[in-house]
Formats: structure tokens, sequence, C-alpha cells
């Protein structure tokens, strides 16, 4: 098994390694305070998954940990891909355009806004390389033409 985990986690990198872009990412963990949302800070398994998948991790700037972002600060960074890792609290992709402003952002007016399954970023298990793998085909989709 740790074989076959390690063989897919070199199969992705290998195939990021052709990537020249490096997407800001927008990872919510719980908005029911939608004007200070929770999202993933430094050090924790998200933070390096987003990282590993040639992302920026957006909430990396407020702090470490578990951490409450502004609405504000996610306007100024202006994500290009939002995942909803709180899509069990009924949040869906549809809802995030009518916070204020945010329809305005890349990742909406683009389509790039996700239902995540947060047990795949926030569990030291190793569905944190089906999160790493999940990760790499939202934001560099490309990797996978064949």
């Amino acid at each position: 098994r740790v074989a076959e985990l390690s063989a897919r986690v070199l199969d992705l990198q290998t195939r990021l390694a052709v990537t020249t872009t490096q997407p800001n990412v927008y990872y919510e963990l719980d908005a029911t305070d939608p004007s200070l949302p929770y999202t993933l800070g430094r050090g924790t398994f998200g933070d390096y998954l987003i990282n590993m998948a040639r992302g920026t991790n957006i909430g990396a700037q407020v702090g470490e940990g578990w951490v409450q972002i502004s609405a504000e600060d996610i306007l100024v960074s202006n994500p290009e891909f939002i995942l909803l890792g709180d899509v069990y609290a009924g949040i869906t992709p549809e809802s995030v355009p009518t916070r204020p402003g945010w329809a305005a952002l890349d990742a909406v007016q683009n389509g790039h806004v996700f239902p995540f399954n947060d047990d795949l970023m926030s569990r030291p298990t190793s569905r944190l390389v089906d999160g790493f793998e999940a990760l790499v085909r939202l934001i560099h989709p490309e990797v996978f033409q064949d």
C-alpha cells in the first residue's frame, strides 16, 4: 500500500514539473460568518497539499493553523480557485457569488468554485494522497491531458 501511494505522489509531482503557474487558492473550512470565514493557515495539512499541488494558499498569509480570514483579504487576494470544504454545512458553489463583492472574483468569473471533500485535506491518513490528486485535478487539469 505504501509503495502504491508513493508511486501516485511521484506521478503527480512528475506531471506538475511542467507547470508554469501557481494560482491563488482559497480553501473554505467554515463560512458560518461569511465576513470572517475559517480557512487553512500555514502549517496545516491542507496548506502543505495546496503548495504541493502548485497552488498558493491565500490563508497562509493570515497565520498558522486553522485561521479566520476577512472577506476583504479574500477579495484583495482575488483567488483563482475557491474550494469549499464546508459543503457539509450547506455551502454551495452557487451561494458564493451572492456574498458582497465575491461575484467579481476571478474564481467566480471563471467557474472555478468547487465543493471539496474536507476529509481529504484535514485527516492525517492515506487519504491525503487522494486530496493531493484531487487538488491537482482542479488546479492544474492540463497535466492530465495526455
